[in-house]
């Protein structure tokens, strides 16, 4: 039983809360560690609790634990990518916007993601080298972070933008390429 607005939700809701959390730290602590982080597979990083009930004190409490489990998860190192395991804090960590595939079904996620995956690894960083980004399931890792909840939506826009740059400055060049030849 969770907490609730009820006299036996508020007791035994109380109770269980306080064994959560304390399962919950013992959690955080375990996949703190690298070794045991890069254990996770996607399925199990998939945070998102709940954010509507009928009970206002059990919505409170969902709420704070998504922002609980949001001050430690990005911090683990979860992301597959290139044989080796990144955090999403990692500023070299980069992935997918929501508008780049919140409208596909299943079948067009699976016929697009290697185009996609493509093109999102074109924007390169500062001192040339492109941005990382998880080897496989680049869709699904994008949209299991992005329903963190965990303010990362810069980031994800941040490479859209960069992306939208690219491809217009490539638009140019073939363009200008074209006069020129014509």
């Amino acid at each position: 039983m969770l907490p609730g607005s009820t006299p036996i939700k508020q007791e035994n809701g109380n109770k269980n809360s306080v064994v959560l959390k304390e399962i919950t730290e013992v959690l955080f602590a375990y996949f703190a560690k690298d070794e045991n982080a890069k254990t996770l597979i996607r399925q199990m990083c998939e945070v998102s609790f709940p954010n509507t009930s009928e009970d206002k004190v059990t919505c409170q409490f969902y709420k704070d634990m998504q922002e609980l489990w949001n001050t430690h998860i990005p911090y683990w190192k979860i992301l597959p990518i290139n044989d080796e395991y990144y955090a999403i804090t990692d500023a070299r960590v980069k992935l997918l916007h929501r508008d780049f595939y919140s409208k596909l079904n299943l079948e067009q996620r699976l016929e697009y993601e290697p185009i996609l995956t493509y093109y999102a690894q074109l924007p390169q960083k500062t001192d040339g080298y492109p941005y990382l980004m998880p080897s496989t399931d680049l869709i699904a890792w994008s949209e299991t972070i992005d329903k963190w909840g965990c303010k990362h939506d810069e980031d994800f826009s941040l490479l859209y933008l960069m992306y939208v740059k690219q491809f217009e400055q490539r638009a140019r060049n073939f363009i200008l390429s074209e006069i020129n030849e014509g």
